[in-house]
């Protein structure tokens, strides 16, 4: 097929295989994979860098640090290492719960602690929580003001995720391992999660090019 034509080859893929066979994780990835490469094709045929094709431009991203608790280590190592990330310059944080309840509150609060108020503080669950771990987490975290709680469950828990959403204010966030636009609009339409987070080495999304592939074959972008 013409690399160039990147959402016919991404409907023919979708077509022969996951409409039939469903979301499979593996089939989800491989495409991923295809698009991405098919992506990179038109960028440099055109000359341009991918958000520009898609017709995005420079945005400010508030980033924050991730990977932090990755062992789950004691509370003293934990805050010592969101220290370190602080001192780097970053104001927002990611911590790795999922453990049980009572750790999990214990080092957030040890973080908050150490670290004060003015540091937006996040946690990733991992798909490690339960809804009955949601609810004894909740009035915690609603106190540390954390900024969200990340995939508390398995990404096709829909039901889990509506009724997690009803136990507190800090937000849901998911999307990591939701494949394609259609299982994205069950998300957001679900209204139980705040923050998409498409992951686009998995998602396998393929959107509507901004330049033409008529364009591309000519050499020119408009």
């Amino acid at each position: 097929m013409d690399a160039f034509d990147v959402v016919a080859v991404w409907n023919r893929i979708y077509r022969m295989q996951l409409s039939s066979h469903g979301m499979g994780a593996a089939a989800a990835l491989a495409l991923s994979g295809v698009d991405i490469a098919l992506w990179d094709i038109r960028g440099k045929a055109c000359g341009w860098p991918i958000h520009r094709l898609l017709g995005g431009g420079h945005n400010a991203v508030h980033a924050y640090a991730g990977g932090i608790s990755l062992g789950w280590q004691e509370t003293s190592a934990l805050v010592e290492e969101a220290q370190g990330y602080v001192r780097e310059g970053y104001r927002a944080l990611k911590l790795r719960v999922g453990d049980t309840p009572k750790l999990d509150i214990a080092r957030a609060r040890a973080v908050r602690d150490a670290l004060g108020d003015d540091i937006d503080i996040l946690v990733d669950a991992n798909t490690g929580y339960t809804p009955d771990d949601v609810r004894r987490v909740m009035p915690a975290y609603e106190e540390l003001a954390i900024g969200w709680l990340e995939e508390p469950f398995p990404p096709h828990d829909y039901r889990a995720y509506k009724d997690a959403s009803t136990l507190g204010t800090v937000p849901l966030a998911a999307g990591e391992n939701h494949y394609t636009r259609f299982e994205f609009t069950r998300l957001i339409e679900d209204g139980a999660v705040h923050f998409a987070q498409p992951d686009l080495s998995k998602t396998g999304a393929s959107p509507k090019p901004c330049v033409s592939q008529r364009s591309l074959l000519r050499g020119k972008c408009p």
